[in-house]
């Protein structure tokens, strides 16, 4: 078996060498560094560096900063005087859709529901930079209120009413485009209580 000895550091490549990251979010980088016969030389030490768009530790996990903006070369791994770049593109978390947090089952009509909603990107982290009103209905016509109140830090709590029983009731929050529909439930007449005397 013929092994191939590396010659001294030509080069390090960064990968990916491009990554368009959510403000906040975060994206792992790699290097490997080869000679000038593009063999890799393994274990190397290297030391990261980023010149704008977030901030990168020892590992090269990258963290974007909150500046949307296009940063060229920005991240850097080096090691020996020999240096390698990738470049980020940060951009601002946009809506993609809203999950419920579980609705008990059964509801019964005209008491209120306690709702809680929150507003989540493409990766489905919390988008706490939403702030909007959504609006709200449900499969039966009867929901009270039609809209949510403005969200605060992605998530939007309170209480609905509806007023007639069904099976399977859905909510669903919508915001333009973006239309999610929360797991459904039982809504059932109001239970009579009888006070029992002897």
């Amino acid at each position: 078996m013929n092994y191939t000895l590396a010659g001294p550091l030509d080069h390090i490549d960064v990968s990916p060498a491009s990554a368009t990251v959510a403000t906040g979010g975060t994206q792992q980088f790699i290097a490997q560094g080869y000679d000038a016969d593009e063999n890799p030389i393994p274990n190397l030490p290297f030391t990261w560096s980023v010149s704008g768009g977030g901030t990168i530790d020892g590992s090269g996990l990258f963290t974007a900063g909150l500046t949307p903006g296009t940063y060229a070369g920005a991240v850097e791994a080096s090691f020996g005087g020999v240096s390698g770049t990738a470049s980020v593109e940060v951009v601002a978390p946009a809506l993609d859709h809203f999950t419920f947090e579980p609705i008990a089952s059964p509801q019964y009509i005209d008491i209120p529901i306690p709702v809680t909603i929150t507003a989540r990107d493409i990766s489905g982290n919390p988008l706490a930079g939403y702030f909007g009103v959504a609006a709200l209905s449900d499969s039966t016509g009867t929901l009270d209120p039609t809209t949510t109140g403005s969200f605060s830090g992605g998530m939007w709590a309170g209480e609905v009413t509806i007023s007639q029983p069904a099976h399977d009731v859905t909510l669903t929050v919508s915001d333009g485009a973006v239309i999610s529909t929360s797991p459904p439930f039982e809504v059932l007449p109001t239970p009579m209580f009888y006070e029992v005397t002897s």
